[in-house]
C-alpha cells in the first residue's frame, strides 16, 4: 500500500518536479559512489606507498650491508697484502718473518671470507694472496682447502686471462697436489706462460721457478717439491 501511494504521488507530480527528484536522487547516488571510490583509492594508495617505502628501506639496508662488508673485506685483505709483501723474499720462496707472514695470511683469509659474499676483483685478489702466503708457509694441513680454492683461481685466470692467478694455481698444485694428471696439467700451463709475451718481471720469475720444479719432477719421477 505504501509503495502504491508513493507511486501515485510521484505520478501526480509535474514533469519538472519529477525531473528534479530524479536528478537529485542520481546526484546523491553519484556522490556516494564517488566517496566509495575515493575512499578505496585513498586507502589503496596508502597501502602502495607503505609497500614502496618498506621495499626502499629494505633495499637500502641491503646495499649498505654489502658496501660495509666489501669495505671491511678490502681493508683486511689490503692490510694482509701490505704485511705479507714485507715478510717474504723477492722470489716468494721463503718467509723472512714467518710470524708476520702468518698474520698476513690470517688477514687475507678474513678479507676473502667477507669479499666472497659480494664477489668482484677484490675477492680474487684476497684469495690469490691467501694461497700464495699459505704456499710459502707450507701449510700441508690445509691441502684440501688450498687445492679446492686454487681451482677457483684457475677458472678465473682462464676466463679473465690473468697470468698471476694461473701461476698461483700451478704453485699450489705443484706444492700440494697428489694427482699426477693435475700436476701434469699445471706444468703444461707453466710452459705456456713461459713463452707468453707481456708477462711482468715478477710473473716471469715465478713461471721460471715453477718450470724448474716441473723439470726436477720429470727427472726424478713423481713427487712434491720441498
Amino acid at each position: 500500500m505504501r509503495n502504491a501511494f508513493i507511486k501515485a504521488e510521484f505520478e501526480a507530480l509535474g514533469l519538472g518536479d519529477r525531473s528534479a527528484i530524479l536528478f537529485g536522487t542520481s546526484t546523491v547516488a553519484l556522490v556516494l559512489i564517488s566517496l566509495v571510490i575515493g575512499g578505496v583509492a585513498f586507502f589503496g594508495w596508502q597501502t602502495i606507498k607503505d609497500s614502496i617505502r618498506r621495499d626502499v628501506e629494505l633495499s637500502t639496508k641491503r646495499r649498505l650491508r654489502r658496501v660495509e662488508l666489501e669495505l671491511r673485506g678490502r681493508s683486511a685483505a689490503l692490510l694482509g697484502y701490505t704485511i705479507g709483501e714485507t715478510s717474504v723474499d723477492a722470489d716468494y720462496l721463503h718467509a723472512t718473518n714467518p710470524e708476520r707472514l702468518r698474520e698476513a695470511k690470517t688477514l687475507c683469509q678474513q678479507g676473502y671470507d667477507r669479499l666472497r659474499k659480494v664477489g668482484g676483483p677484490g675477492e680474487l685478489m684476497a684469495l690469490n694472496n691467501l694461497l700464495m702466503y699459505s704456499s710459502i708457509l707450507r701449510e700441508n694441513s690445509r691441502r684440501g682447502y688450498l687445492l679446492e680454492h686454487a681451482r677457483r683461481l684457475r677458472a678465473a685466470g682462464q676466463e679473465l686471462d690473468r697470468p698471476h692467478l694461473l701461476l698461483t694455481y700451478c704453485r699450489i698444485v705443484l706444492f700440494f697436489g697428489l694427482e699426477p694428471a693435475e700436476r701434469d696439467e699445471a706444468c703444461s700451463i707453466v710452459r705456456d706462460l713461459q713463452i707468453r709475451e707481456g708477462l711482468q718481471e715478477k710473473e716471469r720469475r715465478e713461471a721460471d721457478y715453477l718450470a724448474s720444479l716441473c723439470t726436477d719432477r720429470s727427472a726424478s719421477g713423481p713427487g712434491k717439491p720441498a
